[in-house]
């Protein structure tokens, strides 16, 4: 899941889909989502193509794997939006994430709680 604040199905796009209905009906708060911001994203691929020890090797761009208890039902909250808990077990895709930080120093230069807490604003503004 790629996010950014804006210009993003994971960002601006899903606050203006959560502000279209009075129910979020798709999200199980325990789905679990391997998360990247659009920024952390692009860094990666800069360390991938020009750090010697990424030569030969595949890494997973992801910096974590958040509930989206953690993310969409926060935005969806900020909104005053009711959750309504789809049928079905939750998701549970998760990736590793450590071995671009470990091989090639990566660390991501936007954060996920403030990623969040960005989206959140920009969704109580919506109301």
């Amino acid at each position: 899941m790629i996010c950014a604040e804006n210009k993003s199905h994971w960002g601006d796009q899903l606050i203006a889909k959560i502000s279209s209905v009075e129910n979020v009906t798709w999200i199980h708060p325990d789905d679990l989502t391997p998360w990247v911001h659009a920024d952390n994203l692009a860094e990666m691929c800069v360390l991938a193509a020009t750090h010697p020890a990424a030569v030969n090797q595949t890494y997973n761009a992801v910096d974590g794997n958040y509930k989206e208890n953690e993310f969409t039902v926060r935005i969806a909250h900020a909104m005053k939006k009711t959750l309504i808990i789809p049928d079905g077990n939750p998701i549970r895709m998760t990736y590793r994430c450590n071995k671009i930080k470990n091989d090639l120093g990566y660390r991501p230069i936007k954060k996920f709680e403030e990623t969040v807490a960005q989206l959140e604003e920009q969704a109580r503004n919506q109301n």
